[in-house]
């Protein structure tokens, strides 16, 4: 549809079978808050936000699919917010589109599977927040696009001695001279 879209779920749980569960908005300024929601899907889980300035917020709960899991949001200034919860499957993909967009992954319970964050074109921001350690074979790649981005990495501290590694790889595949891009990564104190 054309029409703005909002949806809340709170204390939600959907299971989908092997098929997988697919959501999908139309392209206006939809609004999707998740709280406490766990979604499991047999197969792929798809959640696409389509145009629009999409406000997206993901507190606690859990998104896992045992394929691919994919949250898209289309061309416009869209923000994107999840905290305390899991993302989990073989593939992890947080594509934001063309825009102007903010994407902040707080304080997860667990980013699982390898997930890769992509800003597409226009001014983006990712702030990826005090993530938790990874499983073996987790991985997290971040590539800004076209355009001027800013990632923004705040890593767990560990003065007790109980690191946290990470695997997360930062690139840009926007073109040479579309704009200039930051990396700032810091570490926190013992959480």
């Amino acid at each position: 549809g054309t029409g703005a879209f909002a949806l809340k779920l709170a204390g939600a749980r959907l299971q989908a079978g092997a098929g997988g569960l697919f959501l999908e908005t139309g392209d206006a300024a939809d609004a999707v808050t998740l709280t406490d929601a766990t979604l499991t899907s047999a197969g792929a889980m798809r959640l696409d936000f389509g145009g629009g300035a999409d406000v997206v917020a993901i507190s606690g709960g859990s998104l896992t699919a045992a394929e691919g899991l994919s949250l898209l949001s289309g061309a416009g200034a869209d923000r994107v917010t999840v905290q305390g919860a899991s993302l989990s499957g073989k593939t992890v993909s947080l594509d934001m589109g063309e825009g102007d967009d903010l994407l902040i992954l707080s304080d997860l319970a667990g980013l699982h599977g390898a997930a890769t964050v992509l800003g597409g074109a226009g001014l983006d921001e990712v702030q990826i927040i005090r993530l938790p350690a990874q499983r073996a074979g987790d991985t997290l790649t971040i590539d800004g696009g076209e355009g001027s981005d800013t990632v923004r990495i705040q890593t767990h501290g560990s003065v007790s001695g109980a690191g946290i590694s990470y695997d997360i790889a930062v690139r840009d595949s926007g073109a040479a001279k579309s704009g200039l891009d930051l990396l700032d990564v810091r570490g926190t104190d013992e959480a």
